[in-house]
């Protein structure tokens, strides 16, 4: 699966500013170039600010990466089922899945398929094969592009971005900022400058 390139940069200046801040010195005297580190307070102010950021980015940028995944889908299917020809071959291909609206049986659809092909009509197979895919045969939509072999790249594209879609929903994508430990027991939304614990 590809993932947006965006979400990963996101994690990686993430990750590195929170290095960043955990190394933070102030300087004492610039003159004598004493520094000290950073109190833990100054430092978990920093790393609220960067987790929250990150962490708004990252939710923005997912929802554009959900955006563009169901566009895909939605392109694609057209490009698997839509029959050629102009609009006479859409009216032909709305009557035929008319025809086929409520077949479930694969043995009657295979028949309805090589009727289709043997009398060369494309777009009846065009929509036994979007009928086949509704009722999940896997079996139909492998006999469909054994038959029509020209057709095998808009499937497969369309089912590269179908799974794509699939998994964004299920399991979100990577790239989530982890939030540091030193914020545990301190509400991040509070943290302008720096928050009382609300926990042990």
């Amino acid at each position: 699966m590809k993932f947006d390139q965006s979400i990963m940069d996101n994690l990686r200046d993430y990750n590195e500013k929170v290095g960043r801040i955990r190394d933070m010195r102030i300087d004492v005297d610039a003159e004598l170039g004493i520094t000290v580190e950073a109190g833990s307070q100054a430092k978990r102010a920093a790393l609220a600010r960067a987790y929250r950021e990150a962490s708004g980015r990252y939710k923005s940028l997912e929802q554009q990466a959900r955006q563009k995944a169901a566009e895909r889908v939605d392109q694609t299917r057209l490009g698997a089922f839509k029959p050629r020809g102009g609009e006479s071959a859409m009216m032909s291909y709305r009557d035929a899945l008319g025809r086929l609206d409520g077949v479930t049986e694969q043995g009657q659809l295979k028949v309805a398929l090589s009727r289709a092909y043997e009398v060369g009509d494309d777009v009846m197979a065009k929509a036994v094969l979007r009928r086949g895919y509704e009722v999940g045969s896997e079996h139909l939509v492998a006999d469909y592009h054994a038959k029509y072999p020209g057709d095998r790249g808009a499937w497969d594209e369309f089912v590269a971005a179908a799974e794509d879609a699939n998994a964004i929903e299920s399991g979100g994508l990577p790239g989530s900022p982890d939030k540091p430990p030193e914020l545990k027991n301190y509400n991040v939304d509070s943290l302008a400058g720096d928050s009382a614990p609300t926990g042990t």
